[in-house]
């Protein structure tokens, strides 16, 4: 870890990894070895990402808030992980079905209601409630990007985070978005 952070040249950012390392670094390792099944790496899993979050520290240091800020950091070492584990399956010759059980949507369920009216704020309740009933439907890479695209990040960042190309970013945008709407994404109150 102490490498990581030569890497960084200013000190408050430098004190903010090291923050970030410090608050999440068991959650992280939890979640890579429950993946893994290792270890050894699951503790390379937390390394490679905390350098992703140094990559892209801007990213990090404008989230909204905590609870923003700690979705982000255990998105990013899940999605490390699982890369490692395909990466470990293809050395072995074999290929392994993933199924990513996270749903992981909290942060979506802090949206504040301030409609002026009750039966306005009962209406957007109800689109916030089926919305996410809709989005954890997803399948999970569809729902990650979605998630990110929706927190502010540009497609960009989002590739650099979830290591797939700027393309695939956009491909699955516009499939998540016609996704939502076959499943009902259309209905809304008025």
């Amino acid at each position: 870890m102490l490498t990581i952070l030569m890497m960084i040249e200013d000190e408050a950012d430098r004190s903010f990894v090291a923050s970030i390392y410090e608050k999440y670094a068991l959650k992280m390792k939890a979640i890579a070895f429950d993946i893994l099944k290792n270890e050894y790496d699951a503790e390379d899993c937390v390394h490679e990402s905390v350098i992703t979050i140094v990559k892209k520290l801007d990213a990090f240091k404008n989230t909204k808030d905590e609870n923003h800020l700690k979705w982000l950091v255990l998105l990013v070492c899940k999605n490390t992980a699982l890369n490692m584990y395909k990466k470990n399956m293809r050395r072995q010759g074999k290929m392994a079905f993933l199924s990513a059980n996270d749903a992981d949507v909290d942060a979506l369920n802090d949206i504040a209601d301030e409609s002026p009216t009750p039966d306005e704020s009962a209406a957007e309740e109800d689109n916030v409630k089926y919305m996410l009933s809709l989005i954890n439907r997803l399948d999970e890479k569809y729902k990650n990007v979605l998630l990110l695209k929706y927190s502010g990040f540009s497609n960009k960042e989002i590739s650099s985070v979830l290591f797939i190309s700027e393309d695939t970013v956009r491909q699955r945008l516009f499939r998540t978005k016609n996704l939502i709407l076959k499943m009902g994404g259309g209905r809304f109150h008025d």
